[in-house]
């Protein structure tokens, strides 16, 4: 969900509009250009729209460090909307990564982000503008509501005791979790071995071993 929504970012030709105000991928390349590296701790690669699977670079979008750049820039620029797209992405990000979030703060951010996108939708629709120009794409849109959805059922049986609490750690629960686990377990296959599925007997033995190694 959030590589999607930084993909439509950092595409050169993507104009997002927000009310008056745009987010593009040229106010990123003025952060670049006018600031340090270490001020922001951006690249050129971290603003590649080629790489759709550059996931190291969301937590570098998103972090103070950019807003903060973004702010001081000359205000005939305009880095508003930037600003409020990239604030969003960190929303979504806590909303489910954040460790110290308690329940109804994970609730809030996602829905907080669920109806700006709805607003900003219905904006978009009675001003004439395009949403395939000037919004997310709609499976970006489609995700963040069965987010907020999920979040909110997943609280809720919580609360009831129907699911245990161990439930609420959010951020085991996405793609990029599973896919390190597994490539942690393919690490540990020999060095010219060619597997790269396994069983569920195989699965569960690496499991225990991967556990006393790290133990």
């Amino acid at each position: 969900m959030l590589a999607k929504l930084r993909t439509r970012l950092v595409t050169p030709s993507n104009l997002v509009a927000l009310g008056s105000e745009i987010a593009c991928r040229g106010h990123l390349v003025e952060v670049l250009k006018q600031f340090e590296k270490a001020k922001h701790g951006l690249t050129y690669r971290s603003i590649d729209n080629k790489d759709k699977q550059n996931y190291t670079s969301i937590p570098l979008l998103v972090s103070q460090g950019v807003e903060d750049c973004l702010n001081e820039l000359d205000p005939k620029l305009k880095t508003t909307g930037t600003r409020v797209y990239l604030r969003v992405m960190r929303d979504i990000r806590d909303a489910f990564f954040n460790k110290t979030l308690s329940p109804l703060g994970r609730l809030y951010l996602i829905w907080k982000t669920v109806f700006i996108f709805r607003i900003w939708r219905s904006w978009l629709s009675k001003n004439g503008y395009s949403e395939e120009d000037h919004f997310i794409t709609s499976n970006a849109y489609t995700c963040v509501e069965l987010n907020g959805h999920m979040m909110a059922n997943l609280v809720f049986n919580v609360a009831q005791g129907i699911f245990p609490p161990e439930s609420m750690r959010t951020w085991l629960a996405g793609s990029q979790a599973c896919e390190q686990l597994f490539r942690l377990l393919r690490s540990m296959t020999p060095t010219f071995s060619t597997m790269i599925n396994f069983s569920l007997k195989g699965i569960m033995e690496k499991i225990h071993k991967l556990h006393y190694i790290s133990a």
